[in-house]
């Protein structure tokens, strides 16, 4: 079902920056927006020790992704897969109409500009929809990092257990290829970001011929300050920490090769590999105790039957013209002492 749009934007360049949590989107989002790629101006703000610069996500957009996961009865942290063919849903139109309405009203006069969401990973093929309708140039961008890396991250963010972080791993890193390839993309280390930044924008900006708004010179200098390294507080080499991140470990291992590998060069060879990196995770998902799967579905059943539940008295007419009212409440709130 295509989108009836009231204008295209085709005189605009889109960027979808696709990345696993606690990979990178963050620093990399940043970094594009001192070369003059438009964010977006509602943004999520930073999370002192955790994201001193900020998410940098348009906080519209992280909702009605947050309220498309929990109408196919997922979440951010779900393990499993997404139902096959998902986006061809009916049901789902609504919410892509949705984004793409969000997009023309905050882009349509950006020359280019750049929408980041680590769940955009799983949403790769509505994202790719999205853009075509809107009749935008585009690309996509796949940004990674160490899985134990990742893993630690979350563990001190979330209290997840590693296990559980390398299978989100692999389920975001897996779903962000499979989701673009056929489009233009290009793969970005995590590492060679820090490392090399003015480098690594330019490769971006070679690989899939944009041409960023603000030179080298204006960006140099403030993005030096905006990538301190002390910021980083996870590090990991070569296969270290992998055995700790249970039986995926000799999978994690394969696909962090193969992210590497297309960061420097995507071949006919390395098409094969990823399908086999594909079939790979497929085995290992339907050796995933079933029971332990389905425990997990009916969690996300109640959590979408309690969302909607709230759904629908938010957009009850009482709740509208009580608003001012909670308004009022906590300003006062705010103002006498606790």
């Amino acid at each position: 079902m295509s989108i009836m749009l009231r204008y295209t934007m085709r005189n605009t360049f889109g960027i979808g920056l696709f990345g696993m949590h606690r990979s990178g989107t963050s620093a990399l989002a940043g970094s594009l927006r001192h070369f003059g790629v438009h964010l977006g101006d509602n943004l999520r703000t930073p999370q002192l020790g955790l994201n001193d610069r900020g998410y940098l996500e348009h906080l519209d957009i992280l909702r009605t992704h947050e309220r498309l996961l929990m109408h196919l009865g997922s979440s951010w942290d779900d393990i499993r897969p997404l139902p096959p063919q998902w986006w061809e849903d009916l049901s789902v139109s609504r919410f892509r109409a949705e984004l793409a309405r969000i997009l023309q009203r905050d882009f349509a006069l950006s020359p280019v500009w750049a929408v980041k969401d680590p769940r955009m990973c799983r949403l790769a093929p509505m994202w790719a929809q999205i853009f075509q309708e809107l009749g935008c140039q585009f690309a996509f961008v796949l940004v990674f990092r160490h899985p134990y890396e990742v893993a630690r991250s979350l563990e001190r963010r979330d209290g997840f257990r590693l296990e559980k972080s390398a299978r989100l791993w692999l389920e975001n890193n897996l779903a962000a290829e499979k989701g673009t390839r056929g489009f233009p993309r290009v793969f970005v280390s995590f590492d060679d970001l820090l490392s090399n930044p003015l480098a690594t924008c330019g490769h971006i900006e070679d690989a899939i011929n944009v041409r960023f708004p603000r030179r080298y010179k204006e960006a140099q200098d403030a993005l030096h300050d905006f990538l301190e390294p002390q910021l980083r507080h996870h590090l990991a080499k070569n296969d270290q920490g992998l055995e700790k991140l249970g039986r995926s470990a000799e999978l994690l291992k394969k696909v962090q090769a193969a992210l590497s590998a297309s960061s420097y060069e995507e071949t006919e060879e390395s098409t094969r590999c990823w399908d086999e990196l594909h079939r790979g995770y497929d085995e290992i998902m339907a050796t995933t105790e079933p029971e332990f799967l389905s425990h997990i579905a009916d969690l996300h059943d109640r959590l979408r039957q309690l969302g909607q539940a709230l759904d629908r008295v938010q957009s009850s007419s009482s709740w509208q013209v009580t608003g001012p009212l909670r308004k009022v409440g906590n300003i006062v709130s705010r103002v006498l002492p606790s």
